[in-house]
């Protein structure tokens, strides 16, 4: 694992504008770069972060996360899960945007709209699960995400997570889809629960005024960022 990046002389200024912006910005004498402010206000600020590319500059989220943990994680996931909002805050569609050059591995999320849309988008290649593949009704959208947590557990790969709002309550880990899929109203939150349950390693995104539940084990990495390390596989013999 490599260690923090250092802070550099070159500067990006930034300005909000409450859309998505690149990931990475050319780290040429100084360049400016609409992004949304978590905040909901504008303010300019300086980003003075580098990455371990010499051309190129973090994204201005990413300046107060622990990028080395993050970029670890990804960079060693055989397969990664996509999943949250339907109506993502766009600092949460930011985030999810921020990230993308990290992942290495294949790609698999849902049909939905919001944040498994951007994740069609950042990724073209990825492993789409309908939910027409499963019936109709409510129950064709809950077997849809259990299905495409069971590939990332399968794969031991990594859960990202993009929630709106807070956990519901009641609402606990379990390997169990029926437990976590119990019409508690968030499939952001229960397709989390499963992933936890069945062993994953979670990325968790959270607006600005979230916490998770101390029961989801999550622990913070900054900006909004959580994660949890994959359970230990046991071995029978």
């Amino acid at each position: 694992m490599t260690g923090p990046m250092l802070p550099t002389a070159s500067v990006v200024q930034v300005r909000c504008a409450l859309r998505c912006a690149p990931p990475f910005l050319p780290a040429a004498p100084p360049h400016t770069s609409d992004v949304p402010c978590a905040r909901g206000r504008c303010a300019y600020i300086s980003a003075l972060a580098r990455s371990a590319h010499p051309s190129r500059v973090l994204h201005p989220l990413l300046l107060a996360v622990n990028m080395a943990s993050i970029r670890s994680v990804l960079a060693s996931a055989p397969l990664v899960g996509v999943s949250g909002s339907r109506r993502p805050t766009a600092p949460s569609l930011a985030a999810l945007q921020s990230i993308a050059p990290l992942v290495a591995g294949a790609v698999v999320t849902g049909c939905a709209s919001g944040i498994d849309a951007r994740a069609r988008l950042l990724w073209p290649s990825a492993c789409v699960i309908s939910a027409a593949s499963f019936g109709g009704g409510r129950g064709a959208f809950a077997r849809r995400s259990a299905t495409v947590v069971q590939r990332v557990a399968a794969a031991r790969g990594v859960w990202l997570s993009f929630p709106l709002s807070s956990r519901p309550a009641g609402l606990v880990p379990s390997a169990s889809m029926s437990a976590c899929f119990s019409g508690r109203g968030s499939g952001s939150w229960a397709s989390l629960a499963l992933a936890l349950g069945l062993g994953c390693s979670a990325l968790v995104y959270l607006p600005t005024g979230l916490t998770p539940a101390s029961s989801f084990g999550l622990s913070p990495l900054g900006g909004g960022w959580f994660w949890r390390p994959a359970a230990p596989q046991v071995s029978l013999f």
